[in-house]
C-alpha cells in the first residue's frame, strides 16, 4: 500500500469556476473519444471519465507513457536473460497513472500531481468549447503568499449580517442603498487588473487575513501573480492544499482506478452512502 497526494486547486472558465453543464460537456466528450485517446503534444492519453451525480463530483482517469528511450533489448528479472525488446519504438506503455476529481459543488479540484495542468487544461478546453479554462492552484499559507505575489487580481471578501458589518465603513456604505432593509449577508468583489503589490497593500491584506482568523469576515479569496507570471489563489475556506490516500498496487504495480476515487472520496467525506 502506498500513498497518492492529491493537490487541491482552483478550475474556471473566464473567471468564473466551472459548473455541473461543463461536466456534463466533459464526460460527453471523452466518452465521444476514440478509443478513449486523447493526444496532447502529440503524445496519446488513455482518458476515461465518470459523472458521479450522487457524490457531485467528476472522476478524471488518466494514463500516459513514451515511446522514448527506448532500448532494443529486455532483461528478464527472474532468469537474467537478455532477449529482444517485444515492444516496438512506435508502441507506447501507457503505464503512468493519474487521477482528478471535481467537486462541482463546493468547486474544488483534486489532481494526483501537478505535473497534469497542462494536458487537463488542453482537454477541458476542447470538451467544454472555450478557450479560457484555467487551473490555479490554492497557497496554503497567507505569508507564503505574501512572499510570492508580486501584483493583484481581485479580492472578494463574503461577511454576515453582525456587529462588524454594522461598524464597519466598507460594508455600511451600500447597507441600505437599494432601500430593502439590511441584508444577511455582504459580498464584495473588487478587481485590480493584476496592480503591482506595494508595502501599505501589504499591511491592508494582513489586516483582512486577521479579520478572517477572527470571525469577523467570512470568506477571503485573494488571487494575485507571481514573479514567474503564474496565477495563484489564496482562499482562507481551504482547510488544506493537499491530502493524502493509501491504495494498493495490483500484480502489475498499477492503481485500481475505481479503489482510488472511492478512498478520495471517503477522505474527503463527499460521499453519499
Amino acid at each position: 500500500m502506498s500513498d497518492l497526494t492529491f493537490h487541491r486547486c482552483l478550475l474556471y472558465k473566464n473567471e468564473n469556476l466551472v459548473s455541473k453543464t461543463d461536466c456534463d460537456k466533459i464526460d460527453s466528450y471523452s466518452k465521444g473519444l476514440e478509443k478513449h485517446i486523447f493526444k496532447y503534444r502529440n503524445m496519446p492519453h488513455e482518458i476515461y471519465t465518470t459523472l458521479d451525480e450522487a457524490n457531485h463530483c467528476l472522476w478524471i482517469y488518466l494514463k500516459s507513457g513514451s515511446s522514448l528511450p527506448y532500448d532494443d533489448t529486455v532483461i528478464d528479472v527472474e532468469t537474467n536473460e537478455k532477449t529482444a525488446n517485444p515492444r516496438q519504438i512506435t508502441q507506447v506503455e501507457l503505464r503512468h497513472q493519474y487521477f482528478t476529481l471535481y467537486d462541482y459543488d463546493k468547486s474544488a479540484l483534486y489532481l494526483s500531481t501537478l505535473k497534469t495542468i497542462g494536458i487537463l487544461e488542453n482537454f477541458f478546453k476542447k470538451a467544454i468549447g472555450d478557450e479560457d479554462i484555467t487551473i490555479k492552484k490554492i497557497l496554503k499559507d497567507f505569508n507564503d503568499v505574501l512572499k510570492t505575489l508580486k501584483s493583484i487580481k481581485s479580492i472578494r471578501l463574503v461577511a454576515k449580517n453582525g456587529l462588524f458589518t454594522q461598524t464597519n465603513n466598507l460594508f455600511q456604505d451600500v447597507a441600505d442603498a437599494f432601500g430593502l432593509g439590511i441584508p444577511g449577508q455582504y459580498k464584495i468583489d473588487v478587481d485590480f487588473g493584476y496592480a503591482s503589490l506595494t508595502e501599505h497593500a501589504i499591511g491592508k491584506l494582513r489586516e483582512i487575513n486577521q479579520k478572517r482568523l477572527g470571525g469577523e469576515i467570512d470568506s477571503f479569496v485573494c488571487i494575485g501573480r507571481d514573479d514567474t507570471g503564474l496565477d495563484g489563489v489564496f482562499n482562507m475556506d481551504t482547510f488544506t492544499n493537499s491530502l493524502k490516500v493509501k491504495a494498493d498496487h495490483d500484480e502489475k504495480g498499477m492503481y485500481q482506478d475505481l479503489e482510488v476515487k472511492q478512498k478520495l472520496i471517503e477522505q474527503l467525506g463527499i460521499i453519499n452512502v
